[in-house]
C-alpha cells in the first residue's frame, strides 16, 4: 500500500472538506446578516459605501468594501456571492494542517485538520459571506507567516514578514475580534522572536499600525455606537461550557473520540503530563479572546457570540492534541476515519446542518403562504418579517403577494380590531414570522382563528395556518373566574374583591378598586408541564374599565428560587380597541421560554396583575395555557 500515505490521508480530508462546504452550494441561502451587508452595497460611489454602508455598521470596512465590488463583478447570486468564502473555507484546512505539522507533527495536523473538515462551526460560517470564514483564513496565514519567522529565523526574514505584514492587516480591516487575534499573536511574537530579529520584528508590526490608520477614524466612531445588546444579551457564566458543546455539535459520541484521541499516549505507555511552552502558547491564543470577550460583555458592552471566536477556536486543537507523538500512517487513518465518519453523522443527523440551514424562515414566509401562485387570494395574510428580504424573495419566485404587515399596527388593540373585523370575512389566517416577533401574536390570533391546521418550523422564524374551527391544540393549565376561593397555585384574590358583573347578576368578575395594588396571580413549577425549552406559556384575561388605563399592568416574572431571571409587565393599555366603556377587553402575556435563561434549579412562572397606576377595573376569565414552539428556532446554535 505504497500509495497510502499521510499525504493521502490529508487529501482525503480535503475532498471531505469540499463536500461538506459545496454540497448543493447553489441552493445555499442568504442569511439576515448577509442580506444586510448586500442591501449595503447599493451605493454609486466608494464614499457612500463607507459613510452610509460602513460607519455605522459596527464591522471594519474590509468585507464590506470587497463586496462592494465582487457584487459588481459578478452579480447577487447566492453561489457567486458565497464562492469566495467557501474557498476560504477549504483553504483553512490546509492552512492547520501545515500550522499543525510545522508546530507538532503529522498526526497533530491530520487530526486538527480533520475535525475542521467536518465541525458545522468551520462548515456553516465558510457558506456565509460575512467577515467570519475569511477572517479565520487571514488568522491562520498570519500565523502560518508568523511561524516561519519564530521557528526558521535564518530564512529571509522580509520576504515572511510581508506576508505576515499584509495577513494582519487584512485581519485588522476584516473584524473587530480577528484584529484582536492579531494583536495577540504580535505580541506573542515579542516574546519569542530571536533578540537579534527584534528590532525588525517591531518596524514590521510598524508597519501594520499604519496600515490600519487610515481605518481608526472609523473604528473610533463604531466603538463610541457601543455594543449591540438590542438583541445580544450578556452571557451567562457556563458560556464557555455551551461554547464547547457547540463546537463539537452538542454531541456525546464525538466529544467522547475527541476525548479518547486525547488520552491514546495513555494507552501506549508514553502519556506525559508535562506541559510545554506549546501547550501554554496555544492555549492562551484560543482562551484570551473568549476572556476579553466574554469580561466585556457582561461588564461593558455584549458582543461576545460564537461566530467572532471563530478565529481564535482552531488553536484549540493544537491545545488538546499537541502532547500526541508521530503515529504510524495506519494509525492516522484510522484516527481520521473515526472523527471524519462521526463527524459526519452528528453534522448531517444530529445538527442536521443541511436540513435546518438550507431551509431559513426568510425564504418560507414567503413560499409557505397560501395564496402564493394563487390569485383568489382565499386565505388572510399576515406576515411579521424585513420588508427588502420579502421583496427579494416575491420576486426570486415571482410571487405579487397581497398580505398584511403586523409592524403596521400601532398598538396591539389595533392588531386586535383588525382580527376581529377580517374574521367575518375569511375562514383561515396565514401568519409567517421570525424569531423576534412578539410572543402573543399567536394567542392574539387563536382569539379568532382558533385551530392551527399547520405549523412549519424553520431556522429562525414560523409558519402557521389557522381556521375558525374549535381547537385544543393548547394545553389549559389553569382557568380563573372568579366564581370560587382560590384554587392550587392561584393568589391575590381578596373576597372584598369577589363580586357580580355589572351587566350579568349570574357571572362571577373580580373588582380592582384603586386601593389593590396587587391583584390575582397563577404561579407554576416549571418542571410540571415542561416539555421542550422552545415552548411557549401563555397567559390572557378579560378587562373592563371606564376609562383608559393607567399603569395598569400583566406582569410575567419568572424566578429560579427566589432570584428573578426574567421579568416583563406589558400595559392594559396597548389592548383597548374602542372607546365603549362597556366593553370587555383581553390582555395577552406569553412566556417564550427559548429566550428566557433556564439553567435548571426550582424555575417558578408567575403571572399577576399589579395596579400601579390605582385603577378601578373589572377581571374575569384569567387562563393560563401551554402551547407548542419551535424546536430549530435557534437550531445552528443550540441543541435541536
Amino acid at each position: 500500500m505504497k500509495f497510502f500515505s499521510n499525504k493521502t490521508i490529508l487529501f482525503i480530508i480535503l475532498l471531505v472538506a469540499i463536500a461538506t462546504r459545496f454540497y448543493h452550494f447553489t441552493e445555499i441561502p442568504f442569511t439576515h446578516d448577509e442580506f444586510s451587508a448586500l442591501f449595503r452595497t447599493d451605493f454609486d460611489t466608494f464614499s457612500e459605501l463607507i459613510d452610509q454602508g460602513v460607519r455605522n455598521d459596527g464591522h471594519p470596512a474590509g468585507i464590506q468594501v470587497f463586496l462592494f465590488y465582487w457584487t459588481k463583478m459578478v452579480g447577487q447570486a447566492p453561489w457567486l456571492v458565497k464562492l469566495p468564502f467557501l474557498i476560504f473555507g477549504i483553504l483553512s484546512v490546509l492552512l492547520i494542517f501545515l500550522i499543525g505539522r510545522k508546530w507538532y507533527n503529522d498526526t497533530v495536523a491530520l487530526l486538527s485538520a480533520a475535525f475542521m473538515a467536518i465541525l458545522q462551526y468551520p462548515v456553516m460560517y465558510s457558506q456565509i459571506a460575512r467577515p467570519y470564514i475569511s477572517g479565520l483564513f487571514f488568522t491562520l496565514a498570519m500565523v502560518w507567516f508568523w511561524t516561519l519567522i519564530i521557528k526558521k529565523p535564518g530564512m529571509s526574514f522580509w520576504k515572511n514578514a510581508l506576508g505576515l505584514i499584509i495577513a494582519s492587516a487584512l485581519c485588522a480591516y476584516n473584524h473587530h475580534f480577528s484584529l484582536l487575534m492579531a494583536g495577540i499573536v504580535w505580541a506573542t511574537g515579542l516574546l519569542l522572536i530571536k533578540r537579534a530579529l527584534l528590532v525588525k520584528y517591531i518596524i514590521a508590526g510598524a508597519i501594520v499600525i499604519l496600515l490600519y490608520l487610515p481605518h481608526l477614524e472609523i473604528f473610533l466612531h463604531q466603538l463610541s455606537l457601543g455594543g449591540i445588546e438590542g438583541w445580544l444579551s450578556k452571557p451567562d457564566n457556563d458560556f464557555i461550557l455551551k461554547y464547547l458543546g457547540y463546537i463539537f455539535h452538542f454531541s456525546p459520541m464525538l466529544t467522547g473520540i475527541t476525548v479518547f484521541i486525547v488520552f491514546i499516549p495513555l494507552f501506549s505507555g508514553k502519556f506525559n503530563l508535562k506541559l510545554n511552552y506549546k501547550f501554554w502558547l496555544f492555549t492562551a491564543w484560543f482562551l484570551l479572546p473568549l476572556v476579553i470577550g466574554f469580561l466585556y460583555s457582561r461588564y461593558i458592552n455584549a458582543v461576545i457570540q460564537y461566530s467572532v471566536l471563530i478565529f481564535s477556536f482552531p488553536f484549540l486543537f493544537f491545545a488538546i492534541f499537541g502532547h500526541i507523538k508521530n503515529q504510524k500512517k495506519w494509525v492516522n487513518g484510522a484516527l481520521v476515519a473515526f472523527i471524519l465518519i462521526s463527524g459526519l453523522y452528528t453534522l448531517i443527523e444530529k445538527r442536521k446542518h443541511y436540513e435546518v440551514f438550507y431551509n431559513n424562515a426568510h425564504a418560507h414566509i414567503v413560499i409557505d403562504n397560501p395564496n402564493a401562485g394563487n390569485t383568489e387570494n382565499k386565505t388572510l395574510a399576515i406576515i411579521h418579517a424585513d420588508k427588502e428580504i420579502n421583496k427579494y424573495y416575491e420576486n426570486k419566485y415571482g410571487y405579487d403577494l397581497d398580505y398584511v404587515r403586523y409592524s403596521d399596527f400601532n398598538t396591539q388593540g389595533a392588531f386586535i380590531s383588525f382580527l376581529k373585523k377580517q374574521s367575518h370575512k375569511y375562514k383561515q389566517v396565514y401568519f409567517g414570522g421570525l424569531s423576534s416577533s412578539s410572543a402573543i401574536i399567536i394567542p392574539i390570533i387563536q382569539s379568532y382563528f382558533p385551530k392551527v391546521l399547520w405549523h412549519n418550523t424553520y431556522h429562525g422564524g414560523d409558519t402557521y395556518l389557522f381556521s375558525k374551527e374549535t381547537s385544543a391544540d393548547r394545553k389549559v393549565i389553569a382557568t380563573m373566574t372568579f366564581d370560587k376561593k382560590e384554587k392550587y397555585g392561584w393568589k391575590g384574590i381578596k373576597k372584598k374583591g369577589m363580586t357580580r358583573a355589572t351587566d350579568d347578576s349570574t357571572n362571577s368578575v373580580y373588582h380592582m378598586k384603586p386601593d389593590m395594588e396587587w391583584g390575582p396571580g397563577y404561579t407554576l413549577l416549571l418542571d410540571t408541564v415542561l416539555t421542550n425549552q422552545n415552548n411557549f406559556i401563555d397567559a390572557t384575561i378579560q378587562f373592563n374599565i371606564k376609562t383608559k388605563p393607567n399603569e395598569m399592568l400583566f406582569v410575567l416574572n419568572v424566578k429560579d428560587g427566589d432570584e428573578t431571571i426574567f421579568w416583563k409587565a406589558r400595559p392594559f393599555e396597548q389592548f383597548i380597541t374602542n372607546n365603549d366603556s362597556m366593553q370587555w377587553y383581553t390582555a395577552f402575556h406569553s412566556a417564550k421560554l427559548s429566550d428566557i435563561r433556564l439553567n435548571g434549579g426550582e424555575l417558578h412562572v408567575r403571572f399577576s396583575i399589579w395596579n400601579k397606576g390605582k385603577n378601578d377595573i373589572w377581571l374575569d376569565n384569567f387562563k393560563v395555557s401551554y402551547r407548542t414552539g419551535n424546536p430549530r428556532i435557534y437550531g445552528l446554535i443550540e441543541p435541536i
